[in-house]
């Protein structure tokens, strides 16, 4: 099946571009302070997406299945997963920032919930329910 083939090329590729993108923003507080960036700020925002990393390559390959769904022409699944997301986004945020108080990481970390949520939904629809798309 091609789509499959594509699929796993795709998936290939975000490896190769997450490990760069990753290790950049994990210096995001001292690359934000050495532009300038008084110190809080940069702190929190460092804080952030650290919170964030450990979604990112589930966020690459989230961008490659949904590319692989839309080329056979199965729209539904990123809206049922958008659907999940808006649903489960604020409990992440009220347990990580009001309950466990974890500030900017909380923040980080609720989009990170969230995004693994997403991932999750449509790999699960890839997997299971795709109709199939074009064969050649």
């Amino acid at each position: 099946h091609l789509s499959r083939i594509y699929l796993r090329q795709a998936q290939v590729l975000c490896l190769w571009a997450v490990i760069p993108c990753a290790a950049v923003l994990f210096f995001a507080e001292d690359l934000l302070l050495a532009f300038g960036v008084n110190h809080a700020t940069a702190q929190a925002a460092g804080r952030y997406t650290q919170g964030t990393l450990p979604v990112m390559p589930f966020f690459f390959f989230w961008a490659a299945t949904t590319s692989v769904l839309r080329s056979t022409n199965t729209p539904r699944p990123a809206f049922i997963a958008s659907c999940c997301c808006c649903a489960l986004h604020p409990a992440f945020c009220y347990l990580l920032l009001y309950v466990a108080r974890l500030e900017a990481l909380g923040a980080g970390l609720a989009l990170c919930c969230t995004g693994f949520v997403n991932f999750t939904v449509i790999t699960v629809f890839a997997a299971c329910f795709s109709t199939g798309g074009t064969r050649e």
